[in-house]
């Protein structure tokens, strides 16, 4: 490789955030560099599945030891914690009535067809969309937020 001219490492060396790290830069860096969360990243396990929930928290206790909470990041979830469990679980509500508004429709739908027996369809659209709301219920139930209402913490 062919010697990097005096000007072009000065640039290099005071603007270091404008070039790729090299592979020992990289270890460095996730080695002994500060990891500082801010309130997204906080808030994170909250709009995520409990897979994903488990593979942060599981990163977060490697790198416990260079983490780093700033006063603001703390502040703002706590202002916001509330907001984004509500804006998850009202999506309980929004999914009931969605079923909801399909029975509705789909019964419509079977007393306007001239073929369908309309008993044995109303009662199959009856059992399936109480299996999806039962779904819904026991998923809400399982929901941490639930769990954590339910114990009373």
């Amino acid at each position: 490789m062919a010697p990097v001219p005096d000007g072009v490492a000065v640039m290099r060396e005071t603007f270091k955030g404008w070039y790729k790290p090299t592979d020992s830069e990289r270890d460095v860096l996730w080695e002994q560099g500060l990891i500082v969360l801010d309130a997204n990243a906080l808030l994170a396990p909250y709009r995520v599945r409990v897979v994903a929930q488990k593979l942060l928290f599981d990163v977060l206790e490697a790198y416990r030891d260079q983490l780093w909470c700033p006063y603001q990041a703390a502040l703002e979830y706590q202002r916001n914690r509330l907001t984004v469990v509500s804006q998850q679980m009202s999506e309980y509500d929004a999914i009931r009535k969605k079923i909801d508004a399909a029975r509705k429709d789909l019964l419509q739908r079977r007393q306007d067809h001239p073929v369908l027996d309309a008993d044995g369809f109303e009662s199959r659209v009856r059992r399936s969309l109480a299996g999806i709301e039962r779904f819904i219920t026991d998923a809400q139930a399982g929901h941490p937020e639930s769990a954590r209402r339910r114990s009373g913490c």
